[in-house]
């Protein structure tokens, strides 16, 4: 298939979707999940079973 013939909505389509999976299953698992979301990189805690969302503080990232 030529890259041309692929519509745009479809490759956003396609890309929702496999996010979509892929969170559902670090839910199911009771992983968690870290996401960009409104400029701030949030952590998407599924852990305790419900879904907890917090601020992602990274201490790697930080030089301790």
């Amino acid at each position: 298939m030529n890259p041309k013939e692929i519509a745009p909505e479809a490759v956003l389509e396609s890309l929702r979707k496999s996010v979509a999976k892929a969170l559902d299953r670090k839910k199911r698992l009771g992983q968690y999940a870290v996401v960009w979301q409104d400029g701030e990189i949030l952590k998407l805690d599924f852990s305790h079973g419900d879904e907890k969302v917090v601020p992602f503080n990274d201490s790697r990232s930080s030089g301790k």
